[in-house]
């Protein structure tokens, strides 16, 4: 079981590590396209109060467009905070068990995974085992 429980907690944590990246690019894309509907609503405020007039329809456009990029921004990133929080909390949980006492049984389930992953590799003819046998040979 530890070798499950090993592989389990390594695949959790490249889960987070992906989730939190993404967080974080998400978070920053989004800063910076508020950040450039900020510039273009205060130009677009700027020119109509110049102007006396409400602004051209080009520029009603543009900042239509970038306010619907910003909320799309801020919606995608705020799935991906929800993501990390749901994997942190995975994580978290998989930390609760560490130090518990399972059944012996368990660890011939370890053993089942080892030796299928064994024969998987020799039948894919990728990797030639016998100088593992010939070791175990060789001690024994």
């Amino acid at each position: 079981m530890a070798i499950l429980f090993a592989m389990l907690c390594g695949w959790v944590v490249v889960l987070r590590k992906f989730a939190s990246r993404k967080h974080d690019r998400l978070k920053n894309k989004y800063e910076t396209v508020n950040e450039s509907f900020q510039l273009v609503e205060r130009d677009c405020k700027n020119d109509e109060v110049a102007v006396g007039r409400p602004g051209s329809y080009s520029s009603q456009l543009r900042l239509m467009k970038l306010y619907e990029s910003v909320e799309q921004a801020k919606q995608n990133w705020i799935a991906a905070s929800q993501k990390l929080v749901k994997r942190q909390k995975m994580e978290e949980r998989l930390k609760g068990l560490r130090g518990r006492k399972i059944p012996y049984t368990f660890g011939l389930l370890d053993m089942a995974v080892v030796i299928k992953g064994i024969d998987a590799i020799r039948e894919a003819k990728r990797f030639d085992l016998s100088f593992i046998t010939d070791l175990i040979n060789s001690i024994f």
